[in-house]
């Protein structure tokens, strides 16, 4: 240790190299004990979870790396935990856990929710419209697989799943957040981008259908209370068209991306990499080949923003 070296007036080496000795001694007698068991499974949840995380960390600080890994836990899910198979509805059927070079068990509402959560905050890192695509196959998925019109609520486990002799629903937030209230917030999320009032209607449903719970018991199911923020108060929505200015572009995504905001979408049209139509681009252009920024409510839009200095101005 340097600074116990410099208090001690000696060389440094007189203290790193009796270290060095001690530790390589230690990590012998412990190689010889029973390694504690380590969980090695990997849960489609927990990834979709962190994969979110790591696109608002790419967002926020600008750090490649975090964007890196956000793709690569997606191209894993895809190639590993998504089902050869299809539900009914056509959208694609996944497995829960990863584990020993297998994939096993019919995943749950959490695991889809997480899922497209995390695909739609891909999509606004890249703007590679396959995520939204892939949202949308998981959205009919969930929609068929684990949503009761008659009981007007999810269930945990889909259609697809073992028969259990009580079919269980999940809405209370535990250490993580229910798959209810998680599936409610990722279609409204899609239903911001797309337009398609089937999203918006199964979540309106849901969250009409927890109201007494959300009243009666708001601190056990603030991930729903979130999501019906959400639908009350609304969600801007920015649609950006890049300009021929390359440089201009990156400094508006900077500015939207200077400050953490959950009641907001960022779209972006000429950056896209399939060919799929959004709502919330639909007939958007730049102005004067500059890069222009259109902020909407429910798909209605002010006087579009033109230029960095005038988006500057808007955002304050």
């Amino acid at each position: 240790d340097k600074n116990f070296a410099e208090r001690k007036s000696i060389p440094i080496e007189d203290v790193t190299e009796p270290l060095l000795v001690a530790n390589r001694k230690l990590l012998k007698v412990r190689s010889a004990r029973i390694a504690p068991f380590t969980d090695t499974k990997i849960l489609l949840s927990w990834n979709g979870m962190a994969i979110h995380a790591f696109c608002l960390g790419y967002q926020i600080l600008g750090e490649e790396k975090y964007l890196q890994a956000a793709k690569r836990a997606a191209e894993f899910i895809v190639q590993k935990l998504q089902s050869p198979a299809n539900g009914p509805a056509g959208g694609p059927l996944y497995y829960r856990v990863f584990k020993d070079g297998k994939s096993r068990f019919t995943a749950y509402l959490d695991d889809y929710a997480h899922w497209i959560n995390a695909l739609l905050s891909l999509y606004e890192s890249d703007f590679d419209a396959r995520w939204i695509e892939l949202a949308e196959a998981c959205a009919r998925t969930v929609i068929d697989e684990f949503w009761s019109e008659e009981h007007q609520s999810f269930f945990y486990t889909g259609n697809s799943h073992e028969k259990l002799c009580i079919r269980p629903k999940e809405t209370h937030d535990g250490a993580t957040p229910s798959g209810s209230a998680m599936a409610v917030t990722a279609l409204l999320r899609l239903y911001r981008f797309t337009g398609r009032e089937d999203w918006m209607t199964v979540a309106r449903k849901c969250l009409e259908r927890s109201e007494p719970l959300m009243r009666a018991a708001p601190t056990s199911c603030t991930q729903l209370l979130l999501a019906a923020d959400s639908y009350i108060n609304g969600t801007t929505e920015y649609a950006v068209v890049a300009g021929d200015d390359k440089e201009e572009y990156q400094q508006v995504m900077d500015l939207l991306r200077l400050s953490y905001s959950p009641s907001r979408i960022v779209a972006c049209a000429g950056k896209a990499k399939a060919g799929v139509e959004l709502a919330v681009l639909r007939d958007k252009k730049p102005v004067n080949g500059k890069t222009t920024v259109y902020a909407c409510r429910a798909f209605r839009c002010e006087t579009p923003w033109v230029g960095l200095e005038q988006i500057r101005e808007k955002l304050g």
